[in-house]
């Protein structure tokens, strides 16, 4: 498990902070300088890999809406 404490010291401390996410707020972007929206994944091509170490391609279904754009 991460230890939070030191997470948290982190990403008070850091100089900028930059996150990446399909959903806001959450307990990280209530410490970025910036926040990029990123498509969720039926708004995106490419594949995924879950914690088993499966791979599986995805195909984009929809647009992603605004400025959001893929994670990778």
């Amino acid at each position: 498990m991460p230890d939070l404490n030191r997470a948290r010291v982190a990403l008070e401390t850091a100089d900028v902070v930059i996150v990446q996410d399909a959903y806001f707020p959450t307990e990280t972007t209530r410490y970025a300088h910036v926040v990029f929206p990123a498509a969720v994944n039926l708004e995106q091509d490419g594949t995924f890999c879950n914690s088993e170490r499966t791979v599986t391609l995805v195909r984009q279904v929809v647009p992603p809406p605004g400025d959001a754009m893929p994670d990778w």
